[in-house]
């Protein structure tokens, strides 16, 4: 999938950033990341028309969403950290250190 944030010119031949990483939240958004600019970026899944964005560090990888998703988490491989991002606020509530260059994420459910 390819997406081209708004204002932003696309990157050599291809029309915009390439997403490998996509999550939809229950309310129907999409969220996805820039490895270029290091931006979580949020789009209406109905038209994809960009909704806002977020600062979430440099060369962010996958990202995994809470089960109701009201957080999501970002690892930052530049920045050997996880980054937590309110979904409705459209903003960084934490930064968990996680040692050298995450990756992958994931979300488990545990019962107490």
């Amino acid at each position: 999938m390819w997406l081209q944030p708004r204002g932003q010119r696309a990157l050599g031949k291809r029309p915009g950033t390439l997403v490998d990483d996509p999550a939809i939240t229950p309310d129907q958004h999409l969220w996805s990341t820039s490895k270029v600019n290091g931006y979580a970026y949020v789009y209406n899944l109905s038209d994809l028309k960009e909704v806002g964005r977020v600062f979430v560090g440099q060369h962010p990888e996958w990202v995994t969403l809470t089960p109701d998703g009201k957080f999501m988490y970002v690892a930052a491989a530049g920045d050997n950290s996880v980054t937590v991002v309110d979904t409705k606020a459209i903003k960084v509530v934490a930064h968990i250190p996680v040692g050298q260059v995450p990756k992958r994420n994931g979300t488990a459910m545990m019962q107490q």
